[in-house]
């Protein structure tokens, strides 16, 4: 599935406009929520606020790493992805 992805990615690379509409398709992103209440992960559901940002920041900083393993040339070095902080996701 990686290798699908970084197909998608390299070959859209110069166009900016189709590499965004790919990324938006992969996270497939829903109409915004107040607040989130609860979150499950593999071992129990999270309910305090706090953790549950720093649950969310430390899924996308595991699927990031993913992503950088799995891409192995881009042609263009403006596109980089960055580490944010569980304040960041809290907001």
């Amino acid at each position: 599935m990686f290798d699908y992805y970084s197909n998608l990615i390299e070959e859209n690379t110069n166009d900016s406009s189709k590499l965004w509409k790919m990324l938006k398709s992969v996270i497939a992103t829903k109409p915004k929520t107040s607040n989130v209440e609860s979150t499950e992960t593999d071992s129990s559901v999270i309910e305090e606020s706090k953790k549950i940002s720093q649950s969310f920041a430390k899924y996308f900083s595991k699927a990031t790493t993913k992503l950088r393993q799995h891409i192995t040339s881009v042609s263009s070095n403006n596109f980089k992805f960055s580490q944010v902080s569980e304040t960041f996701v809290a907001k």
